[in-house]
């Protein structure tokens, strides 16, 4: 069940951002290409702040569509489990920290790839999308859902980074190292946030 606006303020009103911003990107191509990272400038010293702007612009409608949905669902369960753990305060600075970490590391990640490419350059929210949606799987490994309760979360939690790799390692369409990165940073930081994590899952399989 989806937080509703009170539950996941900082979730919403970040979406909602993203949202706005990137609908101005589509119409005002300068403000587009402002904030657009391109990994070969960011290496020479230029343009540092696209490392996080890049995520509030997106290169069409099913790009931030998709982003924005997968981030109502999951960011939000992620806010809502964080509050109820630490509270408002917390959790919300914690949030933005994920945000801004998350974009950070994913681009920074694929720009030492991309850095002597001068055509190259990356926009939108999907790596912390991907992110947000191993943290949610990852956090409580042992839940299980009551419509399949032969599932439980660290099953998806595995999958997911699973499919971005061989769709990766094919080289399908679209940035898939972006969205295991993502998968990674997501998977991290839930465990540096809620150790228990690994002696749940180390007690589960018999460690």
């Amino acid at each position: 069940m989806i937080p509703q606006f009170n539950e996941a303020i900082v979730s919403y009103l970040f979406l909602a951002l993203v949202f706005m911003t990137s609908v101005a990107g589509f119409f005002h191509r300068s403000f587009y290409y402002a904030n657009v990272f391109q990994p070969g400038q960011v290496f020479a010293g230029k343009r540092p702040w696209t490392l996080v702007t890049s995520a509030f612009i997106h290169g069409g409608w099913l790009h931030l569509l998709f982003n924005i949905g997968v981030c109502v669902f999951f960011m939000t369960e992620v806010e809502y489990m964080l509050v109820d753990d630490f509270g408002f305060p917390v959790a919300s600075g914690a949030l933005c920290f994920l945000v801004v970490g998350t974009v950070s590391f994913c681009n920074l990640m694929e720009g030492v790839r991309l850095r002597k490419q001068p055509a190259a350059s990356a926009v939108g929210l999907s790596g912390f999308a991907f992110a947000m949606t191993v943290f949610f799987y990852i956090y409580f490994p042992l839940d299980t859902s009551p419509g399949m309760p032969w599932m439980k979360a660290y099953h998806f939690a595995f999958a997911i980074p699973a499919g971005c790799a061989v769709a990766w390692l094919m080289k399908l369409q679209t940035n898939h190292l972006v969205h295991l990165l993502g998968c990674a940073a997501g998977a991290i930081t839930a465990v540096l946030i809620r150790p228990e994590i690994v002696s749940e899952l180390w007690n589960h399989f018999g460690g």
